[in-house]
């Protein structure tokens, strides 16, 4: 898996003015470190999308190729969402999600 490469193929099919969603699990999340020190521990290294991610590492990388347009954290448990933030908050979300745009 390549996160990097995906936001690379988003931002050449993407229109001039053109906006897609990108969501990600986050590394820097409680379930973050419970997927880093139990969950990860019985599965095949190439898990593809769901491996978490390190939020601010990839927004950075996702703002250097697009433009964010909005930001919004996410926080599921129990079978429901739990809450979701905005701003630094989103940081520490289990689930990131953000709306981005390729300049004109």
């Amino acid at each position: 898996p390549d996160p990097v490469g995906m936001v690379d193929e988003i931002r050449r099919v993407l229109q001039p003015g053109g906006h897609a969603v990108i969501a990600f699990r986050n590394s820097w999340s409680m379930f973050g470190v419970r997927y880093a020190s139990t969950l990860s521990r019985g599965q095949v290294p190439n898990q593809g999308p769901f491996r978490p991610l390190p939020a601010p590492l990839f927004l950075r990388e996702i703002g250097r190729r697009l433009s964010i347009q909005s930001t919004l954290g996410m926080t599921p448990g129990a079978g429901r969402l739990n809450g979701s933030r905005t701003g630094f908050g989103s940081l520490l979300s289990g689930v990131v999600v953000c709306r981005v745009m390729k300049s004109r």
